[in-house]
């Protein structure tokens, strides 16, 4: 799907206001994120952007994988109703997916407990 840049600023405009501004997000080469629009914003709000390399999505593994999750364990479980009902179900699977659901990778923790114990220094802006 693509987004207009106004769209994709104004989400990672509620994330830095939720979670604090990264120095640096990775991204896709997707063309919402190659528009002038989004590249001034990031350079205007001091934030680096790295692109990872085209055909090597492992490169953007964390999100990647909270993608594939997503389908499995959402989108393709579930029967929307409507925009709204949609918009619930897929706001209630993102809170499970990093604020209960443990995961390997973080030695069992969300990602949401991870981030609240760890003193790790974030280096991008996950999902």
């Amino acid at each position: 799907m693509k987004l207009p840049a106004r769209e994709v600023i104004r989400a990672f405009e509620k994330a830095i206001l939720l979670e604090g501004k990264p120095d640096t997000i990775r991204i896709d080469n997707g063309p919402e994120y190659r528009r002038r629009e989004f590249i001034a914003w990031a350079t205007r709000r001091g934030i680096k952007l790295h692109f990872i390399e085209p055909g090597k999505p492992t490169q953007n593994s964390f999100i990647e994988s909270f993608h594939g999750k997503l389908r499995d364990e959402c989108l393709d479980q579930k029967w929307f109703a409507s925009l709204s009902d949609a918009k619930t179900k897929i706001e209630n699977c993102r809170r499970f997916y990093n604020e209960v659901r443990p995961h390997s990778s973080l030695g069992g923790y969300p990602p949401r407990d991870y981030q609240m114990n760890s003193s790790y220094e974030k280096q991008a802006m996950n999902c």
